[in-house]
This record gives structure tokens, sequence and C-alpha cells, in this order.
């Protein structure tokens, strides 16, 4: 080999063991690589998992008895989504950490926790954060979803409905409103606790006798059961009827023909025999009758309203990820709620929120 050579190839050793080609060739392999296999996917802001997704069928299947079908599963991931959006909401607000009732009960916490360490109130809240307890407490969470549900119905309740909204909002809702018929009756009872199995044929019994008209209402007692309602109910409608006895009884008194004995009537208790003594017609209550009424109606629908609007900008400004029963991820999105609007309506359009800001 020649002297140049052996100088060009020591050269060439010494470039190889050189750090800076190392960096060099590290992180074109790094970028080559991330030209060929794409960048991660970005974080999302909201993530709901497989676990969770479960928890919540579970929690439904608990109170109806049943699993959720895929509609009704689709609404409770929806809903803790917007619970999530908000809460998050609340936090960038530092209302977690500001919020007299959440103070105390991560105190209360820590007290239960470590009782006889005798640390400062300033230093047991200092643990909690430290913890995690302001996420994971359900007394805290459902604090901080009220605070954030309240602050942001109170834009209805700083622009209240005028008449003219009122009365439009009475002629759409007319209905809601009108006074209900209603029905003053005398009734003789049947226990189903007394006669068991022959119930059904107590009852056949006793409409024979009424049948033959000798017994007038003034002696439903005397062929009554022992029971804690009265024999003799004054007016009352339908919804009134229903929330004292059932609704199959109420109904069944509502058609019952006036002047005669009716039935038998099921009810939760036992079968009944109902007499109509006096029948009053419903009808359209006049505006300023249920002025208070219809405020109140408009007032909850917009609160709702608005409450659905933050809802589509949370979900606009913020990426949410939906872990599949695989354990992958089934989107990652950040559009409007596609849910629909039962807007209240003032004039000719429906109502919309601006985006709003902390106080």
């Amino acid at each position: 080999m020649t002297a140049s050579g052996a100088r060009a190839q020591g050269r060439m050793a010494r470039l190889l063991r050189a750090p800076l080609l190392h960096f060099a060739l590290i992180g074109g392999v790094l970028f080559l690589a991330s030209r060929h296999f794409g960048s991660e996917a970005p974080e999302a802001d909201i993530f709901i998992s497989a676990s969770e997704i479960e928890t919540l069928r579970d929690d439904w299947q608990r109170q109806t008895g049943r699993a959720p079908d895929a509609r009704e599963q689709r609404a409770l991931i929806d809903a803790r989504i917007d619970d999530e959006l908000l809460l998050r909401e609340a936090r960038e607000m530092g209302w977690h950490r500001s919020d007299a009732v959440i103070q105390r009960r991560l105190i209360q916490n820590q007290r239960f926790l470590t009782p006889d360490d005798g640390a400062s109130e300033a230093e047991r809240l200092r643990r909690a954060f430290e913890q995690g307890m302001d996420r994971s407490d359900l007394v805290v969470r459902r604090r901080l979803l009220e605070r954030m549900k309240l602050w942001i119905a109170s834009e209805a309740r700083n622009d209240p409905p005028s008449d003219a909204e009122l009365e439009a909002h009475h002629e759409r809702h007319a209905a809601r409103f009108a006074r209900p018929e209603r029905v003053r009756l005398s009734q003789i009872f049947l226990s189903r606790d007394r006669h068991g199995d022959a119930l059904a044929a107590e009852a056949a019994r006793l409409a024979a006798v009424l049948e033959g008209g000798s017994v007038a209402p003034a002696e439903a007692a005397s062929h009554s059961d022992p029971f804690l309602l009265a024999n003799d109910l004054p007016l009352s409608s339908r919804e009134e009827l229903g929330r004292r006895f059932g609704w199959d009884f109420a109904d069944g008194a509502m058609r019952a023909r006036d002047a005669g004995w009716t039935g038998p009537i099921p009810s939760s208790y036992g079968v009944h025999f109902v007499w109509i003594h006096e029948r009053v017609k419903g009808g359209r209550r006049p505006f300023e009758e249920v002025r208070a009424a219809l405020r109140a109606d408009w007032m909850r629908q917009r609160e709702g309203e608005i409450l659905r609007e933050r809802h589509r900008q949370l979900r606009a400004a913020h990426t949410v990820e939906i872990e599949s029963e695989g354990g992958g991820p089934r989107g990652l999105s950040r559009d409007a709620d596609p849910r629909p609007d039962p807007a209240v309506h003032r004039g000719d359009s429906a109502a919309t929120s601006p985006p709003m800001r902390a106080p």
C-alpha cells in the first residue's frame, strides 16, 4: 500500500469513529423510518377505554335488568364524553383547586387514610392532589359537573323570556298546560293480599251484586276491604289517580260510565269498582294562570339547549378517542356532536349560545 493510500485509509477510520458521524447516521435512519412508517397518531384529549364502556354497560344492566342495545350504549358513551369534556374545562379554570366543597372532601379523605399523622390541612390537601384524588373521587367529579352545568345554564337565567316568547311557547305546547279532565268518584276495593287466588271469584261475585242495583255509592265502605285510601275521592285527574293507585286504575276510572258501577278495575293493590259522581272536562288555561309554569318550562328547555350547544363547541375543540372492544382505537375525531337538538325557539330560529368564558 502506498503512503497516500495509508493516509486515506487512516482518515476514513478516524471518520467512522467520529461521534458526529454516528449522530448523523442515527438521525438519518430515524428520519427515513418516520417517512416510511408515518408519525405517531396525536394523543386524544378525551380517551374512553374499553373497560370504561364495560362499566357503563354493567351499571345500565344493574339499573334496568338488561344489557343496553347499540343505540343505548352509544348514548351512554356520548354522555360520558360530555361529562369528561365539562370536567376538563372545569379543571382548566382551576375549580378543582379553588372550590371549598372539593377542598373539604379531599381533606376528609386524607384524614380517613392517615387520621393520626398530625398533618396540617394544607399538607393533607397537597397530598390529595399528589395522589390524584381530585380525579378519582366521585364526589369531586359530581361537584365539578354540577358547577359547570349551573354556570353554563346561567346564560338562560340572565336572559329571561319575554311575554311574547312565553305566549308563543304556550301556543306550541298548549296541551301540556291545559286543565286536565277530572272525576269525582266512590270506589269499592278488594284486596289482593286478603283474597289471594280467590280474588277473581270474589270480584265476579261482587260484580253480580252491584249489577242488581242494590248498592248505593254511600254504602261503598260496607262492601269494601279495609283500605288506607278513602272510598270517596274528590275531583282528581288521571295523573293524580295514577300516582295514588297506578296507571291501570287511572285509565279505567277515566273511562268509567257516569252514575253507575264500573269494574273490576285493577290497581297496584287489588281490584276496584268505581262510581263516577261528577266529571269536569279539561280545557285550555288562560295565559296568566300558567305564566309561572310556562316560564319554568321555557327556562328548563333553554338551559338544556345551551348545555347541548356547549357540548358541541367542546367536541369541536377537542379530540376524542374511543377504544374498541378488541383494545384498539375506534376513532380519533374533532367534530361537532351529531345528536339532534330539540332547541327552544326564540322567534323563528333556534336559540344558539356563543362560546363561554370563565367568570
